[in-house]
């Protein structure tokens, strides 16, 4: 029988009420055992210092992921992309329940973080940490809850590092530096200790000889930058000071050294060329996202570390600053990487500002060396041709059809080589350049399984 109309409104009460006492459930009985010390408290919980970025923010994205990557640069076990090469986690979870915070390793899942754990075994797990209701949780629970109650051990992240913590180590990288990275001074590598057990590789830069503006800029820069990039970005885990006068910025460890190097070594694949490039567009569009003009963009930018993962860096192409501030129209090497709207005019007048719009042109120019076995653009120029405004605006590029396929030459005279104002965003070039990858994967597994079912034919006509 259906329930009369008066009983209606007070049993919807009634189920509210029920509904409500659910959510209000309490934790298992284990998180309540015990009172939480103050010590604990302050050390897994946000910081706010930590996650503050004065200058630079996300310029594009929803309201939701700029408050789910504040909190996360708020916790003190963040380490971001720092550890994407999860080899390097067995150095640092060593004991059991050592715990820090990562970003995905798989592209796919941007929008969640994983929780590492060692666990009594000695394996460590992932877990998977998600935003909701305007904070960070795992499994139902408050993340930053969980870790207090639990017996969780934080391994923080390092961000004032002392001159002693880095450990000199011998390492000849497969592949030679290009001379780019010897404009801003010496580079070295080294093992950071992030403390008397957990240990990690890293590269050192070296910058001597500062002014006390310059080391006050540098400092500022690095602390305004210190949570900026992702695994695309080669990034630095902090700043090191040796007397008023020299600097070293611990960088991110390198394996196999500028793509420039490894493309030219020997011939690639088409496959492994369009992995590296949609890498190298990955970069660009976090660039894009925040705002960042490259000013130093070029083919040897772009770096390989573990498992043919691209990086691009950003840092160390000045003496004395974190990365250039301007353009430099005097240096050939630079003009020729440019568009030709941003070249100075002859007399004397400069040109338009270099901007994400020239970016996606110089990208272009990338592209096509990568393509190429590193070439230079206008290799066969001269310094006067390359520089010239007037020459370089009906100047162009020639395209090897052996060397580049169809598909990626139209992507770059198309959407990169264009007149500024029909110049493809690094988006729609990455989108691009995405869509070939998945049809050249599944003409991949289309040709691989093609012979097996020419092998059953046969087999029928034999029987």
């Amino acid at each position: 029988p259906s329930l009369p109309s008066a009983m209606a409104p007070g049993f919807m009460r009634f189920i509210g009420r029920l509904f409500k006492s659910i959510d209000k459930k309490p934790p298992p009985r284990e998180l309540n055992e015990g009172e939480l010390t103050s010590e604990r408290k302050a050390l897994f919980g946000y910081d706010n210092t930590l996650g503050v970025e004065p200058t630079w923010s996300l310029t594009v994205g929803s309201q939701r992921d700029k408050k789910r990557l504040f909190l996360a640069r708020c916790l003190c076990i963040y380490y971001s992309s720092f550890l994407n090469d999860r080899s390097l986690l067995i150095d640092i979870l060593i004991e059991a329940n050592d715990t820090i915070l990562l970003d995905p390793s798989d592209d796919s899942d941007e929008d969640q973080l994983e929780l590492a754990v060692r666990d009594a075994n000695g394996n460590i797990e992932f877990i998977k940490v998600i935003y909701r209701k305007r904070t960070l949780r795992l499994e139902g629970r408050d993340l930053v809850d969980f870790l207090r109650r639990y017996t969780c051990q934080p391994v923080q992240r390092p961000y004032d590092i002392k001159l002693e913590q880095l450990v000199p180590r011998r390492f000849d990288p497969p592949l030679q530096l290009s001379r780019i990275y010897s404009m801003a001074g010496e580079i070295s590598w080294a093992t950071l200790a992030i403390d008397s057990k957990r240990h990690v590789p890293v590269s050192v830069m070296k910058f001597v000889d500062l002014t006390p503006k310059e080391r006050e800029y540098l400092q500022w820069q690095v602390q305004d930058r210190r949570h900026f990039g992702n695994h695309r970005i080669w990034r630095f885990w902090g700043l090191v000071m040796e007397g008023e006068k020299i600097a070293h910025l611990v960088m991110e460890d390198l394996t196999l050294g500028p793509v420039s190097e490894f493309v030219s070594s020997c011939p690639r694949s088409n496959v492994e060329l369009l992995s590296i490039a949609t890498g190298m567009s990955e970069a660009c569009r976090y660039l894009e996202k925040h705002n960042f003009i490259h000013r130093a963009l070029a083919l040897d930018a772009f770096l390989l570390a573990h498992d043919i993962q691209v990086k691009l860096a950003l840092f160390c192409f000045s003496p004395c600053t974190l990365f250039p501030l301007q353009n430099e129209y005097e240096d050939v090497d630079h003009c020729r990487w440019v568009p030709w709207e941003c070249l100075p005019h002859e007399n004397g007048y400069t040109g338009t500002p270099y901007d994400l719009v020239s970016m996606v042109y110089t990208h272009g120019n990338c592209l096509w060396s990568l393509y190429h076995s590193a070439l230079l653009p206008f290799e066969n120029e001269t310094a006067q041709q390359i520089r010239c405004r007037k020459y370089r605006e009906t100047a162009s590029i020639e395209i090897n059809d052996e060397c580049m396929p169809d598909q990626i030459a139209t992507i770059v005279k198309q959407g990169c080589w264009r007149s500024p104002k029909h110049r493809y965003t690094f988006e729609r070039v990455l989108s691009k350049l995405k869509g070939e990858k998945g049809h050249t994967a599944r003409e991949s597994n289309r040709s691989l399984r093609s012979p097996s079912h020419d092998t059953n034919d046969t087999d029928k006509q034999i029987r």
